[in-house]
């Protein structure tokens, strides 16, 4: 068995990386470890990059019946999609951003409470996306209509070195108004509000719960998990991940191949010591 330092109540999981497998599907262990919480006592709840409308399937799969995040953290929805909580950007800081992304040839996705858009023809990466969130974007000549509700922007390009200039570019052009990020492979560039990140959500989500963030439990994969490991009273880390995400976590687990949430859930928020 292996011994956890607080009593968990909430366990909170990224989506991507973590929950689903790199096909982007949860398998039949991971949703009996769902089951297995809350047999437990345990509530699930998830938080994700992806917009709501992107999580209606995994819902579903899961049976959610509480809050969760999305885009980033910017909105918590219920699992209806209804808005709880959302965190526009600033209209200067979005207006700003789309102008640097548009200066960097950067194909630009637009992120609303209950809307994805994009500019122009899509083409295959937005083809990618829409089959990973299961739905298609609004094609718009430009992004005047909805700048004032925008909460989260992407800028994709398919050259890593790209994106690593646009992050700084980005981050030196919006500056504190926004938050940037950009993780291995380097395909896309994330801005959002600076209060769209995970340690906020955890905040945000423990207080809906009326739990205190010791007795919080987080999965996650990447570098935006960071956050809400360091809030959380445990925290794991998918094998998967970076030598810096790992060495953030209180655990690390087998990666989302290899169905490390479901051991993750087993071995160190139920500390059953079950594979």
């Amino acid at each position: 068995m292996t011994e956890t330092p607080h009593a968990i109540r909430l366990l909170l999981a990224d989506v991507d990386g973590t929950i689903l497998t790199p096909d982007h599907t949860p398998t039949p262990q991971t949703v009996a470890a769902v089951q297995r919480l809350r047999d437990a006592d345990i509530a699930v709840t998830l938080t994700t990059g992806r917009p709501p409308q992107g999580l209606t399937s995994l819902i579903r799969a899961l049976d959610l019946t509480d809050p969760l995040a999305a885009l980033s953290g910017g909105v918590i929805v219920r699992p209806d999609l209804d808005v709880i909580i959302e965190h526009r950007m600033e209209f200067s800081a979005a207006e700003t951003a789309v102008a640097v992304l548009t200066g960097g040839a950067f194909d630009i996705w637009v992120y609303t409470a209950d809307q994805w858009l994009v500019r122009g023809a899509p083409g295959p990466r937005v083809d990618r996306e829409a089959a990973i969130v299961g739905f298609h974007p609004t094609v718009v000549e430009n992004f005047d209509a909805v700048l004032s509700r925008v909460v989260k922007i992407v800028g994709v390009s398919d050259d890593p070195l790209a994106v690593v200039r646009m992050t700084a570019e980005a981050r030196r052009r919006c500056g504190r108004r926004v938050l940037v990020t950009s993780e291995p492979p380097y395909t896309a560039v994330e801005i959002t509000d600076p209060l769209a990140n995970t340690g906020e959500v955890l905040m945000a989500l423990a207080d809906a719960f009326d739990v205190p963030v010791e007795q919080v439990a987080t999965i996650g994969a990447s570098a935006v998990d960071v956050p809400m490991f360091e809030a959380s009273g445990v925290s794991v880390a998918m094998g998967q991940a970076s030598a810096e995400v790992r060495g953030a976590a209180s655990f690390v687990a087998p990666s989302n191949a290899d169905d490390g949430f479901a051991v993750a859930v087993e071995r160190f928020v139920l500390g059953t010591g079950a594979a």
